[in-house]
């Protein structure tokens, strides 16, 4: 099958650039998904391709539906970073540039990411002015609101965030 736009076929590499698209699109921070994930829709990324033209969007749906159980894995670890004392004095490095870092290799290393990522949105806001139990505050409804918006997309949301993702894996520049 070719794209008629850009005169590529919808093959293996496209499939390919899609699962990373897709992946990024849903966790570009590199903050939910683990390790074991990845490696798990990697073992289909070369099929994304065959589900695309069989009409098939069950794989999106399994993907979104592990993102869902990650966020509130992963939100239950930020309310209890939320809840405990932080130790300022550490020093101590997040990387925010996903170029640069990987997935969680397990629950300790995605709960420590989590542990600094926390400590690092608390001191931002005391550097603008909040305090730390305002800051703690405002970070709370932000993750629980977020979790909100993401647990309300309907699955025709999924598949279009899915369609987006191959679309730009037609020109991954």
């Amino acid at each position: 099958t070719q794209d008629y736009l850009t005169e590529q076929p919808l093959n293996d590499t496209i499939s390919r650039r899609a699962l990373t698209s897709y992946i990024e699109s849903l966790d570009p921070l590199k903050y939910y998904f683990d390790q074991d994930d990845i490696e798990e829709f990697g073992a289909r990324e070369d099929d994304l391709d065959n589900f695309l033209r069989d009409g098939d969007a069950e794989f999106a749906h399994r993907v979104f539906e592990r993102y869902l159980t990650r966020l509130e894995q992963r939100g239950a670890v930020a309310d209890k970073w939320l809840d405990a004392k932080l130790d300022f004095t550490v020093e101590e490095w997040l990387v925010t540039d996903p170029e640069h870092t990987t997935y969680a290799d397990g629950s300790a290393e995605s709960d420590d990411r989590w542990r600094k990522r926390i400590k690092y949105d608390v001191l931002n806001l005391l550097a603008n002015g909040s305090t730390e139990e305002e800051a703690r505050d405002r970070l709370r409804k932000r993750y629980r609101g977020f979790r909100r918006r993401m647990q309300r997309i309907e699955p025709d949301e999924v598949v279009q965030i899915f369609i987006s993702a191959v679309t730009r894996s037609f020109d991954p520049h």
